[in-house]
């Protein structure tokens, strides 16, 4: 069983150590062979950072970020996967987590796994907020974009591209619904119910910045203690500085 994890990189190379440290961690022990790929934008600082993780790496141009996603989708063919993970490089994921994806791929029962909320973490200040996801909005019964999981199958229906090449920001408003219409076998995990976590850090350079909204819960951030390593969350904390 092979998953390669995707993402796309651009700036923020400190936020990137951190998810990529966080990922090598959770991918620990699992019985699955767990590879990460990233599209970045900065030539070689950014290939010496990917690579010195132990990743896989290729140059595109930041924009259009469509572009840039189909591209980091397609290079994923060549690795040969069973699943495919897309997620953003602030997406911060637990080992249970991970695990659960791990033992749901090799269930073989969907085509899509995907998360109902999420939690969001500002780098600056050290407050923890969460999401119910898309509930009371015109996209209820969506998930959220971070951490989909894909089967090969369903990549292979899909040629290996979602996106409009010209798109320049707000991806999944046109990518799930291709998704939708495919009428997967999908599944739906919920962070707050599973005793699951992944987080979102936001700090001053984000394509959707730092927000409060009104329907987000303020969380105490102890509880990262229950769900990530002290070494992740040492790394997590140094950012405000």
């Amino acid at each position: 069983m092979k998953i390669v994890v995707a993402t796309l990189l651009w700036r923020r190379f400190d936020v990137f150590d951190v998810w990529a440290e966080a990922l090598k961690d959770a991918a620990k022990g699992l019985d699955a062979t767990v590879e990460a790929l990233v599209a970045g934008s900065e030539g070689g600082a950014s290939r010496a950072l990917v690579e010195g993780h132990g990743f896989h790496y290729i140059e595109t141009p930041n924009e259009p970020l469509g572009r840039k996603a189909n591209l980091r989708l397609m290079a994923c063919r060549e690795l040969e996967p069973d699943y495919v993970i897309l997620t953003g490089s602030d997406d911060i994921v637990s080992p249970k987590t991970l695990a659960r994806y791990v033992e749901l791929a090799h269930s073989g029962d969907f085509d899509e796994v995907a998360l109902n909320d999420i939690y969001f973490y500002n780098v600056r200040t050290g407050q923890l907020s969460y999401s119910p996801g898309y509930l009371n909005t015109r996209r209820e019964g969506e998930p959220i974009a971070p951490w989909r999981m894909l089967n090969r199958q369903t990549c292979d229906a899909l040629g290996w591209r979602g996106w409009n090449d010209t798109k320049p920001k707000f991806l999944d408003s046109q990518f799930y619904p291709k998704l939708k219409a495919m009428n997967l076998r999908h599944q739906r995990l919920h962070l707050r119910t599973d005793d699951l976590f992944m987080c979102d850090l936001k700090s001053d350079v984000n394509l959707h910045p730092w927000r409060h909204m009104p329907h987000w819960a303020r969380v105490n951030p102890a509880i990262l203690r229950r769900h990530l390593s002290p070494g992740i969350i040492s790394k997590i904390t140094a950012l405000r500085g």
